[in-house]
C-alpha cells in the first residue's frame, strides 16, 4: 500500500486535500452554528454519494477489465524458489 501511495503520490495528496477541505467546512459550519449550510452539504453529499453508488452498480465496475487467471499453488511457487518445481504446461 506505501508503495501504491508513493508511486501515485500527487493524485493521493489532491484527494487527502480535498477531503480536508470538505471536513474543515463541515467543522466551520458547525463551529459558526450555520445550520442551513451544513443541512445543504450533508444533503449534496448524500445524493452525490447515492449517484455514484448507482453508476458503479449499473456499470459493474467491480468486474471491468478483469480476466480468468489461474494462479500456481503455495507448493508450485516456493519450489520454483529452490529452483525444484517446474512451471505448469499449459
Amino acid at each position: 500500500m506505501t508503495t501504491a501511495a508513493m508511486l501515485n503520490r500527487e493524485n493521493v495528496m489532491r484527494v487527502l486535500d480535498s477531503a480536508v477541505a470538505s471536513i474543515n467546512a463541515i467543522r466551520n459550519d458547525l463551529s459558526n452554528e450555520d445550520i442551513e449550510t451544513l443541512e445543504e452539504r450533508l444533503i449534496r453529499a448524500r445524493e452525490g454519494r447515492q449517484v455514484w453508488l448507482n453508476g458503479r452498480l449499473a456499470a459493474g465496475w467491480a468486474a471491468e477489465g478483469t480476466t480468468s487467471v489461474e494462479a500456481p499453488t503455495a507448493s508450485e511457487v516456493f519450489g520454483r524458489l529452490i529452483g525444484r518445481g517446474r512451471k505448469k504446461e499449459n
